[in-house]
């Protein structure tokens, strides 16, 4: 009996550490694109997360479901994986061909995780009840020191008071999808009225000076397809101050900059595909090992259906516009 009893105690601590979300970090080697850095955050029966490619360090959001002691990644690229006592070992498949990958479980990396789950339902009580989904998930380097007006900077609460700042949001979103079954009377079909608000922010570079962080909002309260917005920021870690388009590049930098954009986004995303190819220049952007990597997002310059532009841009080519 006690042997029963140990063992049923085991299999539910088990089971109630696998139901808590997780920040795995893995480093593996691509034939091409060099180093990649996968931070997966694993939910019970999902996982998303980022995908780092390259010494350039550009960046693609990952989604994927977990079975077992596998990872079957959907996107940026299919990729099934198997769970190995030091990381990942599996098959990766891009545009070309399916590569055998293995990655390397990184456990120094020093981040914390930060998770809200909250469900609303329409008709409490029902079975049938079509509901409200929000989650929060925020990936933090403890100890961070934000000063002057980043603290104060609404915009920034995401990032620097991420607990806080997800209990709002799910308060707001139950708030507004109550006002929603107010206005509503009972549906004979109620799947248009399930709704999701997702949160996530991620790490993208960190070294000695500069942290780049990425907020990610989707949200899908009917409507042809979900939409989604995404924020980044530069954390000068040396002064505890947000870096700005004025204060890494010069009074001239706007026209320089929008040259070398269209050069290097002709390949990916030629003139055909845009709206105008009199776009701006992006003022959301984020830097890494060797460039800046500047974001816009679905309907900013493009449809829908090319998604998140993101053109990198090399410090070497920036460098007559630098501060």
């Amino acid at each position: 009996m006690k042997k029963f009893a140990v063992c049923l105690g085991l299999i539910l601590a088990l089971y109630s550490w696998a139901a808590e979300p997780g920040l795995s970090v893995y480093t593996g080697k691509h034939p091409r694109t060099g180093k990649i850095t996968l931070q997966l955050i694993r939910d019970v029966h999902t996982v998303r997360g980022t995908v780092l490619f390259g010494k350039d360090g550009v960046s693609r959001d990952l989604y994927g479901t977990i079975r077992g002691d596998s990872i079957l990644i959907h996107d940026p690229q299919a990729g099934y994986f198997v769970e190995k006592p030091r990381g990942l070992k599996g098959v990766w498949v891009d545009e070309t061909a399916s590569l055998h990958l293995r990655f390397r479980r990184d456990r120094k990396t020093g981040y914390d995780l930060v998770f809200l789950k909250d469900t609303t339902y329409m008709y409490p009580g029902s079975e049938e009840s079509p509901y409200m989904l929000y989650s929060g998930c925020a990936t933090v380097l403890p100890g961070l020191n934000p000063q002057g007006e980043t603290v104060a900077d609404p915009f920034l609460k995401v990032f620097f008071d991420s607990r806080n700042y997800f209990a709002e949001q799910a308060s707001r979103t139950a708030s507004d999808y109550a006002a929603l079954r107010a206005a509503s009377p009972r549906p004979p079909d109620g799947r248009s009225f399930f709704h999701y608000y997702e949160d996530q922010t991620d790490i993208l570079y960190h070294d000695g000076r500069y942290l780049s962080l990425r907020h990610r909002n989707t949200s899908f309260s009917g409507g042809a397809h979900p939409n989604t917005v995404r924020r980044h920021a530069v954390l000068n870690l040396r002064t505890g101050r947000m870096l700005g388009f004025e204060d890494l590049f010069a009074e001239n930098a706007e026209q320089v900059i929008k040259a070398l954009l269209d050069k290097a986004r002709e390949k990916k995303y030629p003139d055909e595909i845009l709206f105008s190819r009199d776009y701006h220049v992006s003022r959301d952007f984020y830097v890494t090992k060797r460039g800046v990597v500047f974001q816009y997002d679905p309907y900013e310059i493009a449809p829908y259906y090319i998604g998140s532009i993101e053109i990198f841009l090399p410090y070497r080519a920036l460098r007559s516009v630098l501060r």
